[in-house]
């Protein structure tokens, strides 16, 4: 191999060394600004779960409304809110039903979960880790 040769290998091995680094370092680039499009697509997900969450709270709190005047008490925890879709076996007049077509799941998939001590009806989502009485809970206060 003469030594021009030697240099024309150098030469096109230098070619290829750049372009493979370019292409590794567009590559990574493009790599960091997927995840940062994902986290950000996470982020707008959750905070739509979360508007849809309250949207469904505002509507079951209607349907709570409409059950309390119909039947002068708010359905107790036994009842839940299965009493705005079927009438509860101890009511006797006064349910005008069904307040909602069927209980929605939350936007996380899990049931609303709803209690009443005879005062105080509460309504709540357990929100992304489904685990109630924890931050990310949304309810009806």
């Amino acid at each position: 191999m003469t030594k021009n040769d030697m240099i024309k290998v150098g030469v096109v091995v230098g070619i290829v060394a750049g372009v493979v680094l370019f292409g590794l370092q567009y590559l990574v680039q493009r790599g960091r600004e997927i995840n940062q499009q994902r986290v950000y697509e996470r982020a707008q997900s959750q905070e739509d779960k979360l508007q849809a969450a309250r949207t469904q709270l505002s509507q079951l709190d209607l349907a709570l409304a409409a059950f309390e005047i119909d039947v002068g008490r708010y359905p107790t925890t036994a009842e839940g809110l299965l009493a705005l879709v079927k009438k509860p076996a101890s009511q006797g007049d006064g349910w005008n039903g069904a307040y909602i077509k069927k209980i929605p799941k939350d936007p996380w998939g899990q049931d609303y979960i709803y209690q009443n001590d005879g005062n105080t009806s509460t309504l709540r989502s357990s929100g992304a880790d489904h685990k109630s009485g924890t931050s990310d809970d949304v309810t009806n206060e």
